[in-house]
């Protein structure tokens, strides 16, 4: 079995990396314009009240400003404007909010408006809020205070703002909701929050229990008062997409946290006029999404120029930000829809009568309409056309002719023909598809819902100097659907054609049923032949088509061009989720088609197995680390027991291959997580015991325990090479240290315990761990130089080799606490809220215990007991990520307290080892 299970760990590390190529390299190109600043820009610093700096000394807050605004606040800091508070997230900059301010500042001066948005932003010194949460209750404390601040310096005028407009990208937008977990918080405050690339649902990796609790702690809160103290408060969530290879798109989502009526979720590829993917940095100065941003902004604001403020009527304001983040049908700004407009009877009147039209003029110098008759034998009426027009398709019902004594009477013939005087507006159900030119509107009515109220359809052509084209048609929906089969994950083969459709259809949609987990991967391809123009030549380049990857449960929404290019990649979309469906959603993904009349097309499929890698590692790859510490706890377990059974320690390697394969943790991780969540949570929760992470429940991705075994395999590749590394490094130091040091080092005993316990309680935890590890790695280098051939000395090394590695595993666990507490050393001299404390207690331990214990008993329950804690680290920390690092210290102690040689076992041994 030696061989066989390195050889398929290699073989799967190897795919692993393939796929993390896909997931960090191979990404789209960035589609987002650059932002640019036009005036010198500056940030005010805004001094806080004496109380406030003091508690709060390594927070500040700004004011951004460009020209002479900023100087004329630097002289005078009374603001006149609307207040938005810009709060940046993990490692963020304050410096950040300058995309966002500076498109405000130029269009409120474009606008010449009297009134500004003053645009005020949080400077965190770039703490790591992703990666440590002990940091987020202080921010979101000294964010309370920014907004008091804020609203005070408005205090001058005779109609103050009453709330402030709160923008957070990443783990900022995590810090407006939680606000309104504080007692003293005044939720009248706030009315607006707009979220960029923020994890609402989960962190990304949960490394501490304080994180833990200010998600539980915020989630909770909004979903017990989304109609209560948060009924007023509207949300937005914009997720970057696949370029965001930090914070995937289902954890953005405030689906079950936020009122459905109050909260908003998308990505930025579905947003009108935006439809780019963004990377997680990007996302905050994408030209593309600041403009519909800070339309939205600009539409929301109400009242007289004095007075200045955002709406406080709850439905309009949902109406605004749903208009520019998720059903723009032209407008740049919102405006109401005129549900009944007037017929202009003088235009001219164009009839098309045929179920499938084209109408096409090089350009229009006078509006004109084109009649439609409505039939309810097909129920799909579609118009496709790239006019700018905002208000262009109504339905009516035609009045009756008139007779023909009236006709007689009339100054024209024509004018016997009747239209309709009004209509009712259907141009809000507008659908905009991108184009590299523009865009184009489209628009699909079911004819059967307008059947006894409208019998004719009016498509209004505007007044243009360029090419306007309209294609129509009217077919039943279910001609134009089918049913696609799409690979499961472990499917390897050649592309396969899946249909092919003939000219005049201008749509076509593949529902996707098997599209159901986020490790599948395929690219569909639709190529275009045969276009002809309107004279009936051959077209031989542009775009003849768009298409739209639609996901009914998320808001992934994501569109590609067909072309005639001579790269078909321009006709290619790669179908992957980026959250799976919800328990007991029966919904479809659908592949959407808009086509150009004058071509025939031919759609085949692909299945994408480097993007299936690329899947895996999106959406478990941080699985790895936990996995490598499984590994590492297994292998101490078969050294606990060798050593009962034996009396020896086995080496390192022999270990590994004996015991760390993935059934001695998975097979019975997942028989007891099974058990526990048939028991219910109620019931664990009476009982005192926890429940499994989610990775393990039961209801959660087919295949997800393939995945399971698959993450752990390459774990166990990753345990073999670090161990090559680290033996070849301690073997050289040893080399090296045998010239120096020939007996024991005392500071690596007992005067090792007071040294970390000072460093852990006066400095910091993982600071700890960082000196002890340093310490710990001496003692094995010097175990090293003493090993001879007897067992005792070899025990003894291969036992320190294994702690050692889950030493710098529990460390790497427990980094970005000392990161955090370096980079505020000039402010703080320990960290309060210190994940780390506890490890570095218990690892302290394991200096004097080794010194000490010469006769320890129940080696063989200690192993068990280790076996056990392996166990636990898959079932409770595969979501709960700081829970293997508690389990592993556990499990160090428990092996240098069991597993240090008895007196007089070096014979004993001896003499097995003959």
């Amino acid at each position: 079995m030696a061989a066989p299970i390195r050889f398929i760990a290699a073989i799967l590390a190897g795919l692993f990396l393939w796929g993390l190529y896909d997931f960090a390299y191979k990404l789209e190109p960035n589609g987002c314009d650059m932002t640019y600043m036009y005036e010198r820009i500056d940030y005010v610093h805004v001094k806080m009240a004496e109380n406030v700096a003091n508690r709060f000394p390594k927070y500040n807050l700004h004011l951004y400003g460009e020209g002479s605004y900023i100087q004329k606040m630097k002289r005078q800091l009374k603001p006149k404007g609307v207040p938005v508070l810009f709060i940046p997230g993990n490692a963020g900059s304050y410096k950040q909010v300058r995309s966002l301010a500076s498109v405000a500042h130029r269009k409120g001066n474009d606008m010449g408006h009297k009134w500004k948005f003053n645009y005020f932003t949080v400077d965190f010194n770039e703490e790591l809020s992703g990666l440590y949460g002990g940091v987020l209750k202080d921010q979101t404390k000294f964010v309370q205070q920014c907004i008091k601040h804020i609203l005070a310096l408005y205090a001058w005028k005779s109609a103050p703002p009453t709330s402030v407009i709160l923008v957070g990208h990443s783990m900022g937008g995590l810090i407006p909701r939680a606000l309104f977990t504080l007692p003293s918080f005044n939720p009248q405050h706030v009315d607006v929050i707009i979220t960029i690339a923020t994890p609402h649902q989960e962190p990304v990796i949960l490394l501490d229990r304080f994180m833990q609790k200010m998600y539980q702690q915020v989630n909770d809160y909004w979903r017990t008062n989304g109609n209560s103290t948060l009924s007023h408060v509207a949300v937005v969530s914009v997720a970057g997409g696949y370029r965001d290879i930090m914070i995937p798109d289902g954890i953005t989502t405030l689906t079950g946290l936020a009122a459905d009526g109050m909260a908003i979720s998308t990505v930025s590829s579905a947003v009108p006029k935006v439809w780019v993917s963004t990377d997680h940095q990007c996302i905050v100065w994408c030209h593309q999404l600041v403009m519909a941003t800070k339309r939205a902004m600009f539409d929301l604001i109400k009242g007289p120029a004095a007075s200045k403020q955002v709406t406080k009527d709850s439905a309009e304001k949902m109406s605004i930000l749903r208009h520019h983040f998720v059903s723009n049908y032209g407008p740049k700004h919102y405006g109401g829809v005129s549900e009944i407009v007037d017929i202009d009877q003088s235009a001219t009147l164009h009839e098309e009568n045929s179920s499938a039209w084209t109408f096409t003029r090089s350009k229009v110098g006078e509006p004109r309409y084109i009649e439609v008759p409505l039939t309810t034998m097909l129920d799909t009426f579609l118009v496709i056309t790239n006019q700018n027009e905002d208000d262009w398709i109504f339905a009516c019902m035609k009045p009756k002719e008139v007779n023909s004594e009236e006709a007689e009477h009339a100054a024209d013939k024509a004018s016997s023909k009747q239209r309709c005087n009004d209509a009712t507006n259907l141009s809000h159900k507008t659908l905009l598809l991108p184009t590299r030119e523009g865009m184009w509107k489209t628009i699909a009515i079911n004819t059967t819902n307008l059947a006894g109220y409208y019998d004719t359809i009016m498509i209004r052509v505007g007044k243009s100097d360029k090419k306007v084209e309209v294609w129509a048609e009217q077919f039943g929906h279910r001609e134009r659907r089918a049913d696609m089969e799409v690979p499961s994950f472990w499917t390897f083969h050649k592309a396969t054609d899946v249909l092919a459709l003939s000219q005049g259809q201008l749509y076509y949609e593949l529902s996707l049923g098997s599209l159901a987990s986020i490790t599948q991967a395929i690219t569909v391809s639709v190529q275009a032949h045969d276009c002809k123009d309107e004279r009936g030549k051959n077209v031989t380049k542009g775009e003849v088509g768009v298409m739209r990857f639609l996901v009914p449960w998320s808001a992934q929404n994501e569109y590609k061009h067909i072309s005639l290019d001579s790269s078909h990649k321009h006709g290619q979309i790669t179908l992957k989720l980026q959250a799976a469906p919800p328990e007991g959603d029966t919904r479809h993904a659908q592949l959407q088609m808009w086509l150009h009349p004058r071509c025939r097309y031919s759609i085949a499929m692909q299945p994408e197995p480097q993007q299936l890698f690329g899947q895996i590692v999106r959406h478990y790859g941080h699985l790895i680390p936990v996995n490598w510490m499984m590994n590492l706890m297994l292998i101490l377990v078969w050294q606990l027991l060798t050593v009962a059974s034996d009396g020896m320690c086995a080496t390192f390697e022999v270990s590994h291959l004996a015991f760390a394969s993935p059934h001695r943790v998975l097979i019975v991780g997942n028989l007891i997580s099974y058990v526990l969540w048939s028991i219910g949570c109620d019931n664990l929760n009476r009982l005192g015991i926890p429940m499994p992470d989610k990775y393990l429940e039961p209801t959660r991705q087919p295949g997800s325990q393939l995945f399971a075994i698959f993450l752990y395999l390459v774990a166990y590749f990753l345990t073999m090479v670090v161990a090559m590394v680290l033996s070849l490094i301690i073997r050289i130091l040893a080399f090296l240290m045998s010239f120096i040091v020939r007996r024991n080092i005392p500071f690596l005993g007992y005067a090792a315990v007071p040294l970390l316990l000072a460093v852990a309680f006066r400095m910091c935890g993982s600071l700890a761990l960082i000196v002890g590890l340093v310490l710990y790695a001496i003692k094995v280098v010097s175990a090293r130089v003493r090993m001879d051939d007897t067992p005792a000395t070899r025990g003894r090394f291969n036992r320190r080799f294994t702690i050692l590695q889950l030493w710098i595993c529990v460390t790497l666990f427990n980094l970005p606490s000392a990161v955090v507490w370096f980079k505020n050393l000039s402010f703080i001299q320990n960290l309060e809220s210190d994940p780390a404390v506890f490890h570095a207690l218990v690892l302290a331990l394991v200096f004097p215990i080794e010194e000490v214990i010469e006769s320890p008993t129940g080696i063989k329950l200690a192993g068990y007991s280790s076996y056990a804690l392996a166990i636990m680290v898959g079932i409770y920390s595969t979501q709960n990520m700081y829970r293997a690092p508690y389990l592993a210290s556990i499990a160090m102690v428990i092996a240098s307290v069991c597993s240090v040689s008895m007196p007089g076992d070096n014979a004993q041994m001896e003499k097995k080892t003959n």
